[in-house]
C-alpha cells in the first residue's frame, strides 16, 4: 500500500495547521508528513505501533485517534532565516543518537543555533561552553550538527561562523 504525504505548518498545539492535528484513525503505518513553519523544514514518518511518549520535535502524538501511532521525525532537520528581521535564535532539540540538523542563513541577520540541557557544539578540537551557540549573518553560509552521544558536532560547515562570543 502507497504512503499518503500530508502537510503541516507547526507541529503541536491541535490547531487547525498542526501535526498533531491530523486524525490518527485516517494514518497507516509509513505515512509521510512534511512540516514547514517559515523557518524550518521536517519530515515526519508515521509508527502505527510506536506508542513513544511525546517529545516535540523529535516524537508527535495525533491529538484524535492517536492511540500508539507517533510522527518520528526523520533526520536531517533543515533551519533557515528567511524573512528574519532580527537575530533568530533556534535552540537545539535535546541531543538524540545520529540525529542531524542544517541550516542555512538566507537573510542578512544573524541565525543563532543554541545547545539546550547543559549540551555543548564542537567544532574539530574546539568545544564550546554548555548551553553554548554559534552564529552567523552571512546569507548562502551553512552548517551541519550531527549529535555524536556526547556533544552536537559541526559536521559540515561553509563559511564563518561564529562560536559562544
Amino acid at each position: 500500500m502507497a504512503a499518503t504525504a500530508y502537510y503541516a505548518k507547526g507541529l503541536i498545539g491541535g490547531g487547525a495547521d498542526d501535526l498533531d492535528f491530523i486524525d490518527g484513525a485516517a494514518l497507516a503505518d509509513g505515512d509521510l508528513a512534511f512540516v514547514f513553519n517559515g523557518t524550518m523544514h521536517s519530515l515526519y514518518q508515521l509508527d502505527v505501533d510506536s506508542a513513544a511518549t511525546e517529545r516535540s520535535p523529535f516524537i508527535v502524538q495525533p491529538d484524535a485517534n492517536g492511540g500508539n501511532k507517533r510522527w518520528i521525525l526523520q533526520s536531517p532537520w533543515v533551519v533557515n532565516n528567511d524573512g528574519a528581521v532580527g537575530e533568530e535564535t533556534t535552540t537545539l532539540p535535546p541531543g538524540q543518537l545520529g540525529f542531524s540538523a542544517n541550516f542555512i542563513v538566507t537573510d542578512a541577520q544573524y541565525l543563532k543555533i543554541v545547545a539546550t540541557n547543559a549540551e555543548k557544539i564542537r567544532y574539530l578540537a574546539t568545544q564550546g561552553a554548555a548551553n553554548g551557540y554559534i552564529r552567523s549573518n552571512v546569507v548562502g553560509n551553512t552548517v551541519t550538527l550531527t549529535w555524536s552521544a556526547d556533544d552536537w558536532v559541526v559536521t559540515r560547515i561553509g563559511g564563518l561562523w561564529l562560536y559562544d562570543e
